[in-house]
């Protein structure tokens, strides 16, 4: 029996964030080709069939790694090791059950949906995801397993795999139709079954086919990374020893643990949804919204976007490019630090849940403190200065300038939402942590509410249409951090130091967004725009780091509980940077 691998929270948060780092660099590297291959209005069908994916996959996966990240977590603290594995082998044949389920529905409810939002070339892209919803559920209950016995490393291994996996075949597939789609039109001027007068036209009737190529190769990602946990499992097992079987006292019916993971899972699972409600409310809101201003006010449209449409493009089919700017673009660079902070919500989950069940009220007030000041040090800086570098950062990720041009704005105010959402997982996940599942459900649904309201009054101004998403987007993840900030220190009597939480980070940041700004603005003038802001970057970065240690933002503490931190702890206070 292998020795169990466990981290502490720091160390887990490390393992998960340099994972999630890595797999949003592959990410990046397929989503940016893969937006110059399908452009924005491939991009548009890509995005819708995602939007969907995920509020199937998340009913069906209903809450449960929460759960049982949460329950085995509690049971390794008691030596429950026997109620250990029975949680696995419940947990697996109910996901069984609802990924097999999930499957079923997505490609029963996809015509619908497509009906729904006004873009029937979605339909290819959420036929070709279906199979991931069941290939996800069975992820899900290995991840929340290994995740609950503070291993974090099975998670990493298995998101790698999966990313990978969709850039490797998800650019070759994307491209090969796109080749054979451009190829059809050279031959007959037919491109799969439609007639099509110029090479622009042949295009756009080629990008549905090749969005759900690149959905495809995700799917066989998710399936990919689904066989390397089982067999991870298979041979190496969990750790725990046949000796601290022994020593366990007897399990808990399946009945009783059902019913346990139930009642943490289903408050979860309807946060969960209710979160995803948001995507939602963005695609179907944007997209009808857009197309019925096209018909009452198609010149406001084009005064403001026609110079930057492809050749054939009108008012009518404005709403799947103008989304696929919006998700393809800026919402792409919008999840890329709140997928990382969203590491460290689950790795508080276990520390977070271990203290509580203890009753260790000054280890509660670590981790929860640790959460939220980890959480600030990344967020407040990243989206501080992705509004200021909207522009320039994008110009150098993503070809089409046009595309650009209609997305910089839009990421220029997700910056801001990028600071709040950082805080909103983390926030959730430690409320969770403390049996306030259903306290997240109510401030989810909340805030979808704004998030709609906000979506129907200013989208439906004309001369705002999509710049309005971002508006929603920020009112709807203000509520949810103050509200659940409130929530989170009146239930722990945790009294957060605010000022070496949040303000401290805060003040870098502000120097961080600055130093970048300035030097690309200055450097522009002389040298490639590329160039530029790639030196700002960097400036901005090492100005972070040191204000960073100046302001005392980072402690020995800190430093100690990553991985070697006890050797980097030592040269740092050695040099004077750290105390």
């Amino acid at each position: 029996m292998a020795k169990r691998n466990r981290q502490s929270f720091l160390e887990g948060s490390f393992i998960l964030i340099a994972g999630v780092i890595i797999v949003k660099i592959i990410g990046a590297l397929f989503k940016i080709p893969l937006t110059d291959i399908i452009s924005a209005d491939g991009m548009g069908y890509f995005s819708s069939a995602y939007v969907v994916f995920n509020l199937i996959q998340t009913v069906a996966i209903a809450g449960f790694p929460v759960a049982i990240s949460k329950m085995v977590a509690e049971n390794v603290v008691l030596h429950r090791y026997r109620d250990v594995k029975r949680i696995y082998r419940v947990s697996f044949r109910v996901f069984l059950v609802t990924g097999l389920a999930g499957t079923v529905l997505m490609l029963a409810i996809s015509p619908l949906a497509v009906s729904v939002m006004k873009n029937p070339g979605a339909l290819y892209s959420m036929l070709a995801m279906a199979p991931a919803v069941f290939f996800i559920c069975m992820m899900s209950v290995n991840r929340g397993y290994y995740q609950g016995l503070s291993n974090m490393v099975p998670t990493v291994i298995s998101q790698v795999i999966e990313a990978l996996t969709k850039l490797i075949l998800g650019l070759l597939f994307s491209s090969l139709v796109m080749q054979i789609g451009m190829q059809q039109y050279a031959d007959t001027g037919v491109v799969f079954g439609t007639q099509v007068a110029t090479e622009e036209l042949a295009k756009q009737a080629t990008y549905p086919y090749a969005a759900a190529a690149a959905i495809f190769a995700v799917m066989l990602g998710s399936a990919f990374g689904t066989f390397y946990l089982f067999i991870r499992r298979r041979l190496g097992g969990d750790g725990i020893s046949k000796e601290e079987i022994r020593q366990s006292p007897a399990p808990m019916p399946q009945k009783v643990i059902l019913k346990s993971l139930l009642a943490i899972a289903v408050p979860v699972a309807l946060g969960a949804v209710t979160n995803q409600l948001t995507a939602v409310i963005d695609t179907f809101s944007i997209q009808s919204i857009v197309a019925h201003i096209s018909q009452s006010s198609p010149d406001v449209l084009m005064g403001m976007y026609g110079h930057l449409l492809p050749e054939g493009y009108t008012a009518e089919n404005l709403n799947n490019f103008l989304y696929g700017c919006y998700t393809g673009l800026a919402v792409t660079m919008f999840n890329l630090v709140p997928t990382i902070t969203t590491s460290i919500g689950v790795s508080a989950i276990p520390a977070v849940t271990s203290s509580w069940t203890k009753r260790d009220a000054v280890g509660t007030k670590k981790n929860v403190e640790a959460a939220l000041r980890i959480t600030a040090i990344i967020g407040i800086p990243a989206g501080l200065g992705m509004s200021v570098l909207a522009g320039p950062i994008m110009s150098l990720l993503f070809h089409n300038a046009n595309e650009v041009a209609i997305a910089t704005p839009l990421l220029t105010m997700l910056g801001l939402g990028v600071i709040l959402l950082t805080q909103v997982g983390p926030i959730n996940s430690m409320l969770q942590a403390v049996g306030k599942a259903s306290t997240v459900l109510k401030l989810l649904v909340v805030s979808a509410i704004l998030k709609l309201l906000c979506n129907v009054i200013f989208i439906s101004i004309p001369s705002v249409n999509i710049l309005g998403a971002p508006i929603g987007t920020i009112v709807s993840y203000l509520f949810m951090v103050i509200a659940g900030l409130i929530v989170l220190c009146r239930t722990t009597k945790v009294r957060p130091r605010f000022g070496r939480v949040f303000f401290r980070p805060f003040v870098a940041g502000l120097f961080t967004a600055a130093t970048g700004y300035l030097v690309n603005s200055l450097l522009a003038r002389f040298i490639s725009s590329k160039v530029a802001v790639l030196v700002a970057i960097a400036a901005a970065l090492f100005v972070y780091v040191v204000t960073l240690f100046a302001f005392r933002v980072v402690t020995l503490e800190d430093i100690r509980k990553l991985p070697k931190g006890e050797k980097i702890a030592k040269a740092l206070a050695k040099r004077g940077w750290i105390r």
